[in-house]
């Protein structure tokens, strides 16, 4: 199985051709509602999703950087929804600035903790054994669907981004079959589930 290094590397090198693909559909389509030439911004997010997909599948390797990578991340975004979801309500309930500064570190605490413990337990499911459903076309979709939504409100281009990001899912899956061939592996690599 091809490491993280091959895995990133493929993502880092490859983007360049499949924006170009990706763009000349978008062009060729010619939907109103994308802003062409595309933004640095969005860009820089499609790369960024696209390089970080052509390694996500191995979430489900307790040895890869990319599940320890991914537990981050989800308590960094648990963080951010928690004070979203509270900043009404600490405004209105600790108007005192030690109040509030005490309030908003229980916050902090308590979303990256529940977002850990949360993550932590999905990776555990037997959904996610290794060359599980991370390492399938569903997940790649998923995990598209996901970046749509996510940048959905702030990046006019979400579609976009989200296709670059299931590509680079897509190519993980494409770069294990190849070392399976090699290997003379039977395993079905591009599997939908």
């Amino acid at each position: 199985m091809p490491q993280l290094r091959t895995h990133i590397y493929f993502g880092l090198f490859t983007y360049p051709l499949a924006y170009f693909l990706v763009g000349l559909i978008f062009m060729k389509a010619k939907w109103s509602h994308f802003s062409m030439p595309f933004d640095d911004l969005t860009i820089v997010l499609s790369y960024l999703v696209y390089v970080i997909g052509s390694d996500l599948p191995d979430i489900d390797s307790k040895t890869a950087p990319i599940h320890h990578f991914l537990k981050i991340l989800a308590s960094i975004l648990g963080v951010f929804m928690f004070l979203s979801w509270g900043s009404n309500l600490l405004s209105e309930k600790f108007g005192d600035a030690y109040l509030h500064l005490i309030a908003t570190s229980v916050f902090v605490l308590a979303g990256g903790l529940i977002s850990y413990i949360l993550i932590t337990l999905v990776l555990k499911l037997k959904i996610f054994n290794h060359r599980g459903f991370a390492h399938s076309i569903s997940f790649a979709v998923i995990y598209g669907l996901l970046i749509y939504i996510g940048f959905y409100r702030s990046a006019s281009n979400s579609l976009f981004i989200a296709l670059l990001g299931s590509i680079g899912v897509i190519l993980h899956l494409i770069l294990d079959a190849v070392e399976d061939v090699k290997k003379g592996n039977k395993r079905k690599a591009l599997k939908l589930w």
